[in-house]
């Protein structure tokens, strides 16, 4: 037998004992107390089955080893008790979740991914409108049969990674219509080179929105392609129409009017032969510079003298009155009404004859007591610009001839401003002297050149060599128009080297026509011609300076 001490600390007592001596029928109701109970000493097989209560349990005794293995079923766990903390890592298997339990919202971003979901899984109804983008498809992976009709508009094609999505080989052939195309919808970058062939092109399929500006050539457009009905009205400028393309064929028969038709546009080569009859040709038109002569000699030179001619101006004619007289200004000259000889120019004398009392102021005859003088006109209007030769006829009585002279000058004007000799302007303030011819007895006109004027004035002068004789001019004439001389040669010999004929008379160089006479047929030559002379050569065929004979005729002003 084993005895046994044991200390009681509260009292500070030792009890001696026998252990085998004491059971439960030796102990006093409750007298085995906590403090009675040595570390340990209540073992498993001294509680009860389900002795232990939850009261009896200290916080936090019941460990992870205290529990038994499938000890703790659903009725022992407290609704919501177990946290995501209490969950170990992986813990949770596929048969601890119940059909359905995981919904969208207990799953986290990206937490599906490819090797959970089962092949073939994802339906249509799984799929979100547009979720399937460009980047999820697998090339060659949209077939013809994927797509549905009419769903491959041109905003689903991706121009900018891939030109050229579907190529011809992916189309049926006749499967795009142009119903199935969108307008705008395919763009010159999504089309292949070369796929859009003739037959490919629906009847009137193409209209003007589908066909860039200037984007049809004229290497473009088959050869009478272009009817007229499919030209606007007024579409074709002039920039569009090439450089001799509009052919007599093209054009409607009266359509080209005189409208139409450009100043001076239409040359000889243009008019038909024999097709311009009279009544074409207005009155007057014809002028001397339009004719040719065949003839030999110098006809056309004739013809511009023809011109010069039908081209003058009316005739003025004006008889000079002591008014015109008086309105002039004159040095040592005596411009006057006489008695003698009525409206007269004369130089001043120291005898006057009395107009009032028709007698001598003195009894001595009227003699001049200068050498000379002179009389200027006032400005005279003919009323409009013309084209004119300005002569002065006048009748002259001299008591010797020998010793006097008479100069006759003139000026013009376009605007009666300005006076000179210099055809057009008339503003150098010079004089054109005019030549005097003696048309018959003691009758004289002084003539000028042929110019385009308006006004003008007349200046006299008169000179002598013997004070004592007088000259005095009277029945003075303004005239105006063109003073035609004529002259011909008949049958002139030419000798070779050609010949030289004076002239004389002519304001300006003449018009001269030579025609060869006699068998041999000869060309004629003017080589030098002048208002005072010509000079005529004869050749023949082979170009030899020859001589010969030849008519002259001669017409100038």
């Amino acid at each position: 037998m084993k005895l046994t001490c044991k200390y009681h600390q509260d009292s500070r007592t030792l009890t001696l004992y026998f252990p085998e001596e004491f059971d439960t029928t030796n102990l006093a109701d409750a007298s085995v107390t906590t403090a009675k109970l040595a570390t340990n000493s209540v073992t498993t097989l001294k509680i009860v089955d389900a002795a232990v209560e939850s009261v009896k349990l200290a916080t936090a005794c019941i460990t992870s080893a205290k529990v038994a293995s499938e000890a703790i079923g659903s009725s022992h766990l407290q609704d919501a008790l177990i946290t995501t903390a209490k969950i170990a890592n992986f813990a949770v298997s596929t048969d601890k979740l119940a059909d359905l339990l995981i919904t969208a919202g207990k799953l986290a971003t990206n937490a599906v991914t490819e090797t959970k979901i089962l092949n073939s899984a994802i339906t249509n109804v799984k799929l979100a409108d547009s979720a399937v983008d460009t980047a999820k498809l697998n090339a060659l992976s949209v077939t013809a049969a994927k797509l549905a009709a009419s769903s491959i508009g041109d905003a689903k094609l991706d121009r900018t990674t891939d030109p050229i999505l579907i190529g011809t080989a992916d189309i049926v052939n006749a499967s795009i219509t142009s119903a199935k195309i969108g307008a705008l919808a395919v763009g010159s970058a999504a089309i292949a080179g070369a796929a859009i062939t003739n037959a490919k092109i629906g009847n009137l399929a193409v209209d003007s929105a589908q066909i860039a500006d200037a984007a049809i050539t004229s290497a473009k457009i088959g050869a009478l392609a272009v009817g007229a009905a499919a030209i606007a009205s007024g579409a074709i400028g002039t920039a569009k129409i090439a450089d001799a393309a509009i052919i007599s064929a093209k054009i409607d028969d009266a359509s080209i009017t005189t409208a139409k038709i450009y100043d001076l546009a239409v040359v000889g080569a243009k008019i038909a032969n024999a097709t311009i009859l009279g009544g074409h040709i207005a009155a007057s038109t014809i002028t001397a510079d339009k004719f040719y002569s065949t003839l030999y000699g110098d006809m056309n030179q004739a013809m511009d003298y023809v011109k010069t001619v039908l081209g003058a101006g009316d005739e003025y004619e004006h008889d000079m009155t002591n008014a015109d007289l008086a309105a002039g200004t004159h040095s040592t000259i005596d411009a006057d009404t006489h008695i003698d000889y009525g409206s007269s120019i004369r130089i001043a004398t120291a005898v006057e004859w009395d107009d009032v009392g028709a007698v001598w102021d003195t009894g001595t005859w009227d003699e001049p007591t200068a050498a000379g003088g002179n009389w200027t006109s006032a400005s005279n209007d003919i009323g409009a610009s013309k084209t004119l030769q300005l002569s002065l006829r006048f009748t002259q009585v001299e008591e010797t001839p020998a010793s006097t002279t008479p100069t006759i000058k003139a000026q013009y004007s376009i605007l009666g401003g300005s006076f000179g000799a210099n055809s057009p302007a008339f503003d150098d303030g010079l004089w054109e002297t005019l030549p005097i011819r003696q048309i018959t007895g003691n009758i004289y006109k002084a003539v000028g050149a042929l110019f385009t004027f308006r006004y003008f004035k007349i200046k006299v002068e008169l000179a002598t060599t013997t004070t004592t004789d007088r000259i005095i001019l009277r029945t003075m004439t303004f005239l105006g128009n063109v003073v035609n001389l004529f002259g011909q040669i008949i049958n002139k010999a030419i000798a070779a080297g050609g010949a030289t004929i004076s002239l004389s008379g002519f304001n300006t160089t003449p018009a001269i026509t030579v025609t060869p006479v006699g068998a041999t047929l000869l060309l004629p030559l003017i080589t030098a011609q002048s208002l005072n002379s010509v000079t005529v050569k004869l050749y023949n065929l082979a170009g030899n300076d020859v001589g010969g004979n030849a008519n002259l005729v001669i017409i100038g002003i």
